[in-house]
């Protein structure tokens, strides 16, 4: 950025248990993302709060489904995209009810799963956005379904963060603050 022009950052996209074991041993100074258990050695601050929705294509029949029993028959038949890295039955407890015949490790595949129209999935209401402006993407039933979820930032415990660390962990911070004012205006 401009404020530290010779500063190198190097962003890796994984799973929240590979996020906190890069963190724990050294190989990240910080992580960000979706953590429900957390690991002792580590430090969690929650960054923002954001919406999961459960989200369907335009090639899907719940998309036009406008009634409670519309929706809900339509869901007993309907093929679910889960997401390996989190615990569905913690976080989701619909998906419990729901077949599921594919499994995304990345919240990417969830959104080409769900893009298909053969599937459906939760996906950040932020990252399906784009889609949903486009008008291939909808939140089932109106978001019935959408749930709060947590993005956490983490850093190893004992590890004092040095200038660069700092100057980062606040960027984070800023941005989400930016987000959550912007989202309730």
């Amino acid at each position: 950025t401009r404020s530290a022009p010779n500063v190198s950052v190097e962003v890796h996209s994984l799973a929240p248990d590979d996020i906190e074991i890069a963190v724990l041993d050294s190989q990240a100074t910080v992580g960000v993302g979706v953590f429900h258990r957390h690991k002792p050695g580590l430090i969690y601050e929650v960054l923002v709060t954001e919406t999961i929705g459960l989200y369907c294509s335009t090639d899907h029949p719940l998309f036009e489904a406008t009634t409670t029993a519309e929706v809900d028959r339509i869901l007993s038949e309907a093929n679910y995209c889960k997401r390996a890295y989190l615990d569905e039955n913690l976080v989701a407890p619909v998906s419990r009810r729901l077949r599921s015949t594919a499994t995304a490790h990345q919240i990417e595949g969830v959104a080409m799963m769900v893009l298909t129209g053969g599937y459906i999935g939760y996906l950040p209401e932020s990252f399906a956005d784009i889609w949903v402006r486009q008008g291939r993407l909808r939140a089932v039933a109106n978001g019935r379904f959408d749930l709060q979820s947590e993005i956490k930032l983490i850093r190893k415990r004992g590890d004092e963060p040095n200038l660069v660390t700092r100057t980062f962990i606040q960027y984070l911070k800023d941005a989400s603050k930016a987000k959550v004012s912007t989202a309730s205006e």
